[in-house]
């Protein structure tokens, strides 16, 4: 009978060279004991690759879609140096369901500090450094040399997660645009979005073209956009005095004010 070996969590994804193995190679004369190992490494093999795509994904999720409690897990404090814990559930890149239980936590903490981690466990420290782990701050407590003295929530926050909507970020921004080079205006608002999707922008003057630029420094609260006059003009009192537009229109220096409105969607949080 095949059987797969235990599941393992592997973090990180790694590539199959060619040559490498496992997969191993079946050859003439294998028995059946050697076939069935052989059959058992290569599985093993494949489910090292969907574990690690696993992680990938719930990595992604927890970035996208938050981390925190969703329900219950109320921490209270317990005998000793333990906190308690109810039943519940949480959201670290899939939902967790915990059952009720205690956490030993450490001494003389001012505050210490207690995660909960992607695999379903724990870990306190008293430096506030995350764990390597994907994992969120499920309390803070502080203690004396042999019992919990408080617990407070942390950033525990169950309206940041659950779900992350398709949102749209809309307003107006001032720019100035240099005459006789295009011009990289940053746009910024306040709202972040966690994934930012596409991005509209228009010109309030005819004459100046915007379209976005350099995708690769979005960040969720801003991107760049390419700011082009495209009119006729001829400057008259020498460069950095005044020029005109062929149109008619009369400007001072060699800059024109502009408003750039913008539309930008992606997936983000409740305000």
């Amino acid at each position: 009978m095949l059987t797969l070996p235990t599941h393992r969590t592997v973090s990180g994804i790694r590539t199959l060279s060619v040559g490498e193995g496992p997969p191993v190679a079946f050859e003439r004369g294998d028995g059946l004991t050697s076939v069935r190992d052989k059959f058992n490494d290569n599985f093993g093999y494949l489910d090292d690759f969907v574990d690690e795509m696993q992680a990938d994904v719930e990595d992604i999720s927890a970035a996208v879609f938050g981390m925190s409690v969703i329900e219950g897990l109320t921490p209270t404090i317990g005998a000793g140096l333990t906190i308690d814990h109810a039943e519940g559930t949480a959201l670290v890149g899939f939902v967790l369901t915990l059952d009720a239980g205690s956490i030993t936590v450490l001494p003389n903490c001012n505050p210490g500090y207690v995660y909960l981690k992607q695999d379903g466990t724990w870990e306190v420290n008293d430096t506030g450094v995350a764990p390597a782990m994907t994992a969120f701050e499920f309390c803070r407590f502080v203690s004396d040399a042999g019992a919990v003295t408080s617990i407070s929530e942390g950033s525990r926050d169950p309206a940041y997660i659950l779900p992350a909507r398709l949102r749209k970020v809309a307003g107006t921004q001032a720019a100035t645009v240099e005459i006789d080079t295009p011009t990289v205006v940053t746009i910024t608002h306040a709202y972040s979005l966690q994934v930012p999707g596409f991005k509209f922008v228009e010109s309030s003057d005819p004459l100046v073209t915007v379209e976005p630029t350099n995708s690769d420094q979005d960040t969720p609260t801003s991107f760049q956009v390419l700011c082009t006059y495209v009119g006729d003009y001829y400057i008259e009192g020498g460069e950095g005095y005044e020029f005109y537009d062929v149109g008619g229109g009369t400007y001072s220096g060699m800059t024109i004010a502009i408003d750039i409105a913008y539309l930008r969607t992606g997936l983000g949080y409740e305000p």
